[in-house]
């Protein structure tokens, strides 16, 4: 019995890749603040979707994906997320994809893909329950209680795995640090750095997952004005996706979203 890491559409376009090599780069002033005294208020990151409101963020991924570390596959994606106030306590969001993959020397294929999400005041919850979506909540971090510059909180991050067709989840700590204070297009933020650190043995395969986002949230709305996650995700098979052994499956990449 062996597990497959679902990733929504790319699956149907082949395992993902990317590492590209020209990156879009945010416009961002470094002012990290020293920590402050005991004395003064914790940043507390609590979205407000009690009124009205809209927001569009741009999107882009890169990928790589390798099986024993050959037949590597290229994926990149473009597109947009849009964020409206429920004016509940919610917000709907959508994000909307063009994927384009490249098998080795073949020849580059392309899927539109689209994902619901949930908004709350700290949470992001999808519908279609993959792994990609998972990664996708990560760019948009809210830590669980308030914090001083240098300190943490810790929460669950579950991503889930396909095998013989039914998804399980995998779940362990991650970790939200404060660590500074940064200016954004002339907007001050703060910047959260996340990190995931998960190494599991299911039925005799091996699932590790390390992720590292680092997001410059605007504390007047509590949503990102950028972010990026860059991840390896590697599943060592017993039997194999062909049955022919001990076969190991990576998948490497890097997540962005802009604030418009």
């Amino acid at each position: 019995m062996f597990f497959v890491m679902q990733l929504g559409t790319l699956m149907s376009i082949g395992l993902a890749a990317a590492a590209c090599s020209s990156e879009r780069s945010s416009i961002v002033t470094q002012n990290r603040s020293p920590p402050p005294s005991s004395s003064a208020p914790r940043l507390e990151i609590k979205r407000n979707f009690r009124k009205e409101g809209a927001w569009s963020f741009d999107y882009r991924q890169t990928m790589t994906s390798s099986l024993n570390d050959s037949e590597k596959m290229d994926a990149n994606a473009t597109g947009e997320l849009t964020v409206t106030s429920n004016q509940d306590g919610t917000a709907k969001g959508r994000m909307s994809l063009q994927l384009t993959s490249t098998p080795g020397a073949g020849t580059p294929r392309s899927v539109h893909d689209t994902m619901d999400l949930t908004f709350t005041e700290s949470t992001v919850v999808g519908t279609r329950g993959d792994s990609m979506q998972a990664l996708t909540t990560m760019l948009m971090p809210a830590p669980t209680r308030p914090l001083h510059v240098g300190e943490t909180a810790t929460t669950t991050f579950s991503i889930p795995l396909t095998t013989q067709g039914s998804a399980q989840p995998i779940s362990g700590p991650m970790t939200l640090t404060l660590v500074g204070y940064d200016t954004v297009r002339g907007v001050q933020c703060a910047r959260i750095e996340s990190r995931v650190r998960l190494d599991q043995t299911v039925e005799g395969s091996r699932v590790r997952v390390d992720l590292d986002g680092n997001a410059c949230i605007d504390p007047g709305d509590a949503l990102i004005r950028t972010s990026s996650v860059e991840f390896l995700m590697e599943l060592s098979m017993k039997d194999g996706l062909r049955g022919y052994g001990p076969e190991t499956m990576k998948l490497t990449g890097r997540l962005e979203l802009d604030r418009r």
